[in-house]
């Protein structure tokens, strides 16, 4: 019969040394790199992001927070190779924080150095698009969608197809 006092050290032992193996398997996942925004129109933008070479990435998460506020929306997106994400339902003209985490099988990775972006205003972009642009962006977005890895793909594809063609109308007018 093994003594209590012996089980419970063993016990903790055992305890300690899972532990430490789930972060050294973090610790190994580095965090993304060159996180940017681009595309940042009144209501939307698109983040993006590298990994490191040899990285077991196999998806991503985001956390998007308008600045001075506590509130955050938080974007998970696993079994996915893509390098970047669709930011939609912004405010205009509003301050934004977003973080980018690598995910894998063993965890997440620290979270990205933060990005701040701001937004422009609606009357800011709209003097800055002339109705050529906006013809041929309209062409653009009547082409179909030929091809869509993920679910996640296809809405960003037609949420820019949509933000390409309320541009186009309202700037018709």
């Amino acid at each position: 019969m093994a003594k209590p006092g012996l089980s419970a050290a063993v016990l903790l032992l055992l305890l300690g040394f899972l532990s430490v193996s789930s972060v050294n398997a973090d610790a190994l996942l580095s965090a993304p790199l060159n996180v940017t925004i681009r595309e940042i129109e009144v209501n939307s933008a698109v983040v993006t992001w590298e990994i490191l070479e040899g990285d077991p990435v196999i998806g991503f998460a985001i956390t998007q927070q308008k600045k001075d506020v506590r509130m955050l929306r938080f974007i998970q997106e696993v079994n996915t190779t893509t390098r970047s994400c669709a930011l939609w339902d912004l405010d205009e003209d509003t301050e934004y924080i977003v973080h980018v985490q690598s995910i894998s099988m063993g965890g997440s990775s620290p979270p990205s150095e933060p990005v701040l972006f701001r937004t422009p205003k609606e009357s800011e972009k709209m003097a800055s698009k002339s109705p050529e642009s906006c013809c041929y962006l309209e062409q653009l977005a009547v082409l179909p969608i030929l091809s869509c890895p993920t679910q996640l793909q296809c809405q960003e594809q037609l949420l820019q197809r949509d933000i390409a063609n309320a541009k186009c109308s309202s700037a018709a007018r």
